[in-house]
């Protein structure tokens, strides 16, 4: 079963606005550690302040992945909630668990206009039937029962369409376990040195 809100797609799209925050501070975290580094240099020298300028090279490398990560994360996100919005079309709110309702209604309207037709072919002619008002009901049967049988399309690819966007989220798995990776270098060696 699969039920998708348009409002939840909006909130997370707000709510992933924090990475935002991450990738601008990791940002600016390197540009400090690398102007550290490039100043302290020529001033202070030694085999210490060289680890300590290693060490902080390991931290630039694993900020710019948190920042890379941070980035993609959300274009991901983003790019997944807006593929889903577009599937949705109209609809606010798609349950695939209306699938058998739908069905239902559109064969009820079918029914309905194959009973007016039946109803014009045998009773058009005589006198004080109002052909233009079963036409118009004819008319809106026959639209009522196109914008369902595309909501039915909708709601069976519904469950597929979930899957192939979950999949797409799921492609950025490797990246996350390399920064964790990176983290944990940079915790083994601090302990190690």
């Amino acid at each position: 079963m699969a039920r998708v809100d348009k409002s939840d797609l909006s909130k997370v799209n707000k709510d992933i606005s924090f990475l935002d925050t991450i990738e601008s501070e990791s940002k600016t975290i390197i540009s400090n550690i690398e102007l550290f580094i490039n100043n302290s240099t020529s001033v202070l020298t030694g085999s210490a302040y060289d680890s300590v300028r290693n060490r902080l090279k390991m931290y630039i490398d694993a900020l710019t992945k948190q920042s890379t990560i941070a980035s993609t994360l959300k274009q991901n996100i983003t790019s997944v909630n807006n593929s889903m919005s577009n599937y949705m079309d109209i609809y606010s709110t798609l349950d695939d668990s209306n699938i058998e309702k739908t069905e239902r209604a559109i064969e009820n309207a079918k029914q309905q206009i194959r009973e007016l037709n039946s109803y014009l072919t045998s009773y058009g002619n005589m006198k004080g039937v109002n052909i233009s008002e079963i036409k118009a009901a004819i008319a809106s049967l026959t639209e009522e029962s196109t914008r369902l049988e595309k909501l039915l399309e909708i709601l069976k690819g519904l469950k597929g369409k979930d899957a192939e966007l979950s999949g797409q989220l799921n492609s950025i798995t490797n990246d996350v376990n390399n920064y964790k990776n990176a983290i944990n270098d940079i915790t083994i060696t601090s302990y190690v040195s």
